[in-house]
């Protein structure tokens, strides 16, 4: 029930309606805050939030085998996308690894 009710208060079209999809809406959000650009001048989706979670719980600490599982990915497509892209190998220790 929160869930529908913060889902109604927070994605509604300028127009009144309900979106169809939320890719728009994620991008209306983006460009009224300044925030639909990365530093690197490429458009934020509703994809980088994927990307973000997986860095920040891997900045923590988190361990990386719990992250594949609540992604549904596997941990080497994990270290192919993220730790390798994003220069993180030289910021974290490995716990996982022996």
């Amino acid at each position: 029930m929160i869930y529908l009710i913060v889902m109604n208060m927070f994605f509604i079209l300028p127009n009144g309606e309900k979106p169809k999809d939320l890719h728009g809406c994620f991008e209306l959000l983006l460009k009224d805050c300044n925030l639909l650009e990365d530093s690197d001048g490429q458009n934020r989706t509703l994809y980088s939030i994927r990307h973000t979670y997986a860095t920040i719980k891997l900045l923590e600490g988190k361990d990386i085998y719990m992250i594949a599982l609540q992604m549904g990915t596997s941990v080497g497509m994990i270290e192919k996308t993220l730790l390798s892209r994003y220069g993180i190998n030289e910021r974290l220790q490995y716990s996982w690894r022996f």
